[in-house]
């Protein structure tokens, strides 16, 4: 009899440790879920069509010229360097 009562409360105490451990695990994952939904509406808010679509213009004429495409990527390129050896 007092093996059983003590079974009982050992799996009692067992129960409500996984129950803390998995509210714990869903109290994560909802923060996590939380500073996603975040970051999509700020992102969202600060999507400007207008903005997108001059710079897909700007895109295209640089695609377009190949004169502007080699400045382009020689720009690129000396930027990178700088930032390589600013970082060494």
């Amino acid at each position: 009899m007092i093996k059983k009562i003590k079974n009982y409360f050992a799996v009692k105490k067992q129960i409500r440790e996984l129950s803390l451990d998995t509210l714990q695990k869903i109290n994560g994952i909802a923060s996590a879920l939380s500073d996603l939904t975040d970051m999509a509406a700020s992102a969202a808010e600060t999507l400007n069509s207008d903005k997108l679509e001059e710079f897909m213009e700007n895109m295209n004429k640089i695609v377009d010229n190949p004169e502007l495409t080699t400045a382009y990527y020689q720009q690129v390129s000396r930027q990178a360097h700088e930032q390589k050896m600013a970082d060494i």
